[in-house]
């Protein structure tokens, strides 16, 4: 979570975000893990090279990345769905106190994967949709 009194950058390279389980965190119970990621405040947060996917069947989260505030890059970055899940989350919600955004470049095995709600300036382009081999070997199959 990146609270609402970031006003710096922080940068994730090459990371893996696999979800929880528990619906909360188990440094702090009383907190929601109903996002993967939350991001407020004023700050500049990046994700480059990224994978997100909930490889839990019991996942709790319904977000990958919530921004409710902030400035937020997102680029070159993989979500993945998970047959197993009960459900995947969304990929990247963006809500209307978003400074700016810039989402480029990026995989996702789902459909529809951004929800823009964000009042700012927005890029979203060069994303790939619907990749998902499940989906893929299914609708190949069916021709």
């Amino acid at each position: 979570m990146i609270g609402e009194k970031n006003a710096g950058p922080v940068r994730f390279s090459a990371c893996g975000f696999f979800g929880s389980s528990h619906g909360y965190w188990k440094q702090a119970p009383d907190v929601s893990c109903e996002d993967q990621i939350r991001i407020a405040g004023a700050g500049r947060i990046s994700f480059d090279n990224c994978h997100f996917k909930s490889i839990d069947t019991a996942a709790k989260a319904n977000r990958f990345i919530h921004a409710v505030g902030g400035r937020l890059a997102i680029n070159n970055c993989v979500f993945m769905d998970s047959p197993k899940a009960n459900k995947n989350p969304q990929s990247i919600v963006l809500e209307q106190d978003v400074i700016s955004a810039i989402i480029t470049s990026n995989e996702f095995y789902g459909v529809n994967p951004i929800i823009n709600r964000a009042g700012c300036k927005v890029i979203i382009k060069d994303n790939l949709e619907g990749t998902d081999l499940n989906t893929h070997s299914a609708s190949k199959s069916n021709k």
